[in-house]
């Protein structure tokens, strides 16, 4: 029998976000539970803005857990929060239930870290700040807007997701959240062709004065993914057709390179729009292929 190709690790594009419009209808999903502040209330992480955040009143973790209600069984199967000052060691849980108390699950990620060892800490030199525990430096996290996310293994409808956050030791003294989004998925069922590449867009203004010094009106660097895909299905290739109409040039979306990576998540791993609105095109019979170019939401 032929090996049986994981799609698991295939690139992830989650273009509609449930939690902004769980039907279609213009309506956006209902947030309630934990303790947050006036100024920065949960209603925050359906803002595009990233720098809308949602502050929790405390560490406590009846503080830091929030439901939401999608008014009717809608399909959960991702659940990402974009950005967060949760420290590596705490912890995030998303549940999906049929009902408002989450004794009915239909899906459970269990406890995890939201920044996980991503490489063995006693194999580096002592002087790596990485050395003892093996996660992502605070030097390199401070770069990345840092996402954490979980894709159940496959469709799950339900009307209620819950979302239990535990740092407790934070020196915050509370937890923020930026940007909630959930929704279905489009997993390609073909991975990624080889040329794919990362690379950053720098759309800083340099100036060279009198003197020859060069004068900098700085601004936020943003990564970019530049990738094809060949061998779609016609139906599948139709549905990304209709994806890149309706979002456009500015309309967000979650995109995971591969969304079992740990190692890489933060730099391949982001919400973003789209750069170029490239066509699909019909190489052969049921043979469609095309490309993507994403660019990072900074703010």
């Amino acid at each position: 029998m032929a090996d049986q190709i994981d799609t698991s690790r295939n690139l992830l594009i989650v273009w509609d976000n449930r939690a902004d419009d769980p039907h279609g209808a213009g309506t956006a999903a209902t947030l309630s539970g934990g303790a947050w502040i006036a100024v920065r209330p949960l209603a925050h992480l359906l803002d595009p803005r990233l720098m809308r955040v949602a502050q929790s009143a405390s560490t406590d973790p009846a503080a830091t857990r929030f439901t939401v209600d999608y008014g009717a069984a809608t399909d959960l199967r991702v659940g990402a929060i974009i950005n967060s000052n949760i420290r590596p060691l705490g912890t995030v849980r998303r549940t999906i239930s049929e009902d408002p108390g989450d004794t009915e699950r239909l899906h459970d990620s269990g406890e995890r870290d939201y920044s996980p060892a991503v490489t063995n800490p006693w194999l580096l030199p002592r002087a790596d700040p990485a050395f003892g525990h093996g996660r992502i430096p605070s030097r390199e996290r401070r770069q990345y807007r840092l996402p954490w996310h979980d894709v159940a293994p496959g469709p799950v409808l339900a009307r209620y997701e819950h979302w239990y956050i535990a740092d407790e030791g934070n020196p915050d003294g509370h937890v923020w959240l930026s940007r909630l989004w959930t929704g279905v998925g489009w997993q390609t069922t073909v991975p990624v062709e080889f040329g794919a590449s990362w690379g950053w867009e720098d759309p800083t203004d340099i100036t060279a004065t009198l003197s020859g010094r060069a004068d900098a009106d700085v601004r936020p660097r943003q990564r970019i993914m530049d990738m094809s895909i060949h061998g779609l299905p016609e139906i599948e290739a139709m549905r990304q057709y209709d994806a890149i109409g309706r979002l456009g040039l500015s309309g967000q979306l979650y995109v995971a390179w591969d969304p079992t990576e740990v190692m890489h998540r933060h730099r391949r791993s982001g919400l973003c729009r789209m750069q170029a609105l490239n066509p699909v095109e019909l190489a052969q019979q049921d043979w469609v292929g095309g490309a993507f170019k994403f660019i990072e939401e900074v703010a």
